[in-house]
């Protein structure tokens, strides 16, 4: 699957198995299953993320044609009048549409701005597509600019989770801290800080974020029962504990390096380090009841 091949690359096998991850991805690029609408966005963040950490030029040019495939396929669905990329669902589904979150799904438009923003870098690196380069990076730019204007929700001091002609979905859930903990700006500091704050005081939930926030009345803190049941908690309340990474690295971003947030990090990364000495011991679980 690409899109789980690419998460595992640049969440940390780009840094932890770089050799295993060169492979995995040189494998994707040409004959992967595309599991997801911002699958398409994937190769190239989990490909730039790569070269940044290993230097490996050659499984840009190896990526390449995968990458411009991608790269387009997501460029036909571009709404010029929204500048946002049209999706059929959330970052955080795959391998099924889902109309509640149809329209324009913010983890899915940071991830396509972050796509188009690492097209260029590998074009300019590469020396391939010159041509292409500036367009790519408008793309990029433009989608920056229309995710600070189109998502700030003043009253609840967060971001919209999904936009569509016709209305803003106003539930909370962990899309948002993407806009955050990735390596660009595209709100205030002070912005930056209430979502960190936001997060942190409605979704934290020890060993991962909640999908959704406990005050929303479709929230369902507790994954057990039949399937329907289950179905229903997954994306609906349950915590995701992959989902730690960007928040701590939000986290830091915007209260900085200091001997006190790293106290406060280390304090919030105890129930995860507790966990692992539980069940299959040194392993962390996929997901958890937001209760």
């Amino acid at each position: 699957w690409v899109r789980d091949t690419c998460h595992a690359a640049f969440r940390c096998q780009n840094l932890l198995a770089p050799d295993e991850a060169r492979e995995s991805l040189s494998y994707i690029s040409e004959h992967g299953f595309n599991n997801g609408v911002d699958c398409a966005a994937m190769p190239a963040i989990a490909a730039w993320d790569h070269y940044i950490t290993t230097g490996d030029i050659q499984l840009l040019y190896e990526m390449l044609p995968g990458i411009i495939k991608y790269a387009e396929e997501a460029d036909a669905r571009y709404d010029e009048e929204m500048q946002l990329v049209h999706a059929t669902m959330c970052l955080a589904q795959d391998a099924f549409e889902e109309p509640e979150n149809g329209g324009y799904c913010l983890g899915t438009e940071i991830a396509f701005a972050l796509m188009y923003q690492d097209v260029a870098r590998i074009c300019e690196v590469t020396g391939c597509y010159p041509e292409r380069i500036k367009f790519w990076e408008s793309r990029s730019k433009e989608m920056l600019a229309s995710i600070k204007e189109k998502y700030w929700n003043e009253e609840k001091e967060c971001l919209y989770d999904v936009l569509e002609p016709d209305k803003k979905d106003d539930k909370v859930r962990p899309n948002q801290i993407y806009a955050v903990s990735l390596p660009y700006t595209m709100m205030s500091k002070e912005r930056e800080k209430r979502v960190v704050e936001k997060v942190k005081d409605e979704l934290y939930a020890g060993c991962g974020l909640r999908s959704l926030a406990p005050e929303d009345p479709d929230y369902h803190g507790v994954y057990s029962g039949c399937l329907a049941k289950r179905d229903a908690a997954y994306h609906q309340g349950t915590a995701w504990g992959f989902l730690l990474g960007g928040f701590f690295t939000a986290y830091i971003k915007v209260y900085g390096h200091s001997a006190q947030t790293m106290e406060r990090v280390k304090e919030m990364l105890l129930p995860g380090q507790k966990h692992l000495t539980k069940g299959c011991v040194g392993t962390i679980a996929e997901i958890f009841d937001g209760n």
